[in-house]
């Protein structure tokens, strides 16, 4: 009699798990049209957040907007670097080159308010003396650099030019940069078009899967790239020779400001 109780519980239990397999199979699932990593028609899609039930069901989008702006500001990075058996001269010969580049800057439209010293140092410079198989110190290095905002890009080449004759051989120019001073504007513009193209998107699946666009559900933001600077990455340069050569050529180009969104509509 107890045998024949285990065998009934365990076919019972057997039909039970049967029974749950089927449910899990026959209920349809939440409804996505994309994914993560799909691109399909030219829409690229993204992973929906975790939901739970119905809330699942309906269009998930992915919109950019990008505005293409010209820089109105330049960032100049220069300063001057002295060499001399000591301290003294090489921190005298540092302060001369550049009061007479901090002269040019001023002469030339630059605010003090415009003007920050990035970096200043005195180094000790060393050689290797075979004789007593040791280093030596054979002189000092004096670094001083600013960070500049220009605003007049059209003078910038001017500017450069006039720099490096004042500073002579002792300038250098590490980086150029450009970008925007005030980008709220120009994001406002680019997010209207992520809006503008997540919309098209979603419309899009609806025809393309034969379903109708319903309300907006969900919307956010997910990145914005500010104005990501556009420069000259240089290495140090000297100007020994910029007085006989032409005018210098710089040219900002265009600064990318984009913004990102991610949508979801209901269906009808």
């Amino acid at each position: 009699m107890i045998g024949k109780r285990i065998v009934t519980t365990v076919m019972l239990l057997g039909i039970v798990v049967l029974a749950a397999g089927c449910t899990q199979a026959d209920t349809p699932g939440p409804m996505f049209l994309g994914g993560s990593t799909q691109e399909a028609a030219g829409l690229t899609t993204f992973a929906a957040p975790q939901a739970s039930g119905t809330q699942h069901a309906g269009i998930w989008v992915g919109g950019a907007g990008r505005v293409a702006v010209t820089p109105d500001l330049a960032l100049l990075t220069l300063g001057v670097e002295a060499r001399a058996d000591t301290v003294e001269q090489s921190r005298s010969n540092a302060a001369t080159a550049m009061a007479a580049v901090m002269a040019v800057l001023t002469e030339n439209g630059i605010q003090e308010e415009d003007i920050r010293t990035q970096h200043f140092s005195i180094q000790p410079e060393y050689v290797w003396n075979d004789s007593i198989n040791r280093q030596e110190i054979k002189g000092y290095r004096v670094t001083n650099t600013v960070s500049v905002k220009v605003r007049d890009l059209e003078s910038m080449g001017t500017l450069i030019d006039n720099v490096a004759n004042a500073g002579g051989d002792l300038v250098r120019i590490n980086n150029i940069s450009f970008t925007i001073e005030n980008p709220e504007q120009y994001a406002a513009q680019a997010r209207e078009a992520a809006v503008q193209d997540a919309m098209a998107k979603a419309q899009q699946f609806g025809q393309l899967t034969g379903v109708t666009l319903d309300r907006l559900i969900y919307i956010a933001e997910t990145s914005a790239s500010m104005p990501v600077t556009r420069g000259y990455d240089t290495a140090v340069m000297t100007f020994a020779e910029a007085a006989p050569a032409p005018a210098t050529p710089v040219s900002g180009g265009e600064i990318d400001i984009t913004i990102r969104v991610q949508a979801v509509f209901s269906i009808a």
